[in-house]
């Protein structure tokens, strides 16, 4: 997923200030990635400098997950099938996502027999 030219809407701005308070992501900092399988993907740099993936989940308005890495670190966010309120996989499994600067990498895992 290449970095588009999306601004951050309401909700996406309400989430990270409300639900992401703690992580102090600056909103001036927040781009967007586009949809993969029903979420909604955005990157930000919270407080520290570091470098963050957002994920919204627009069929529930929730903030699906969000996870931090200082560089050099590789900035790595993973949202299961079960206990993410996520259902947009055809079993039970995840995605991976891998934020590479101005690209985010997705990788789909579902467990075999489960789909």
């Amino acid at each position: 997923m290449r970095q588009t030219a999306a601004e951050p809407d309401d909700l996406v701005r309400a989430l990270v200030a409300d639900e992401a308070a703690w992580v102090e992501i600056d909103a001036s900092t927040l781009r967007g990635y586009g949809s993969f399988l029903g979420l909604e993907i955005w990157s930000g740099t919270d407080a520290f400098g570091s470098s963050c993936l957002i994920s919204v989940n627009r069929a529930n308005d929730t903030l699906s997950d969000l996870r931090c890495a200082p560089a050099p670190a590789e900035l790595i966010m993973d949202i299961s099938s079960s206990g993410d309120e996520y259902d947009g996989l055809t079993g039970v499994g995840l995605i991976r996502f891998v934020h590479r600067g101005d690209t985010v990498e997705a990788y789909v895992h579902v467990m075999p027999g489960t789909d």
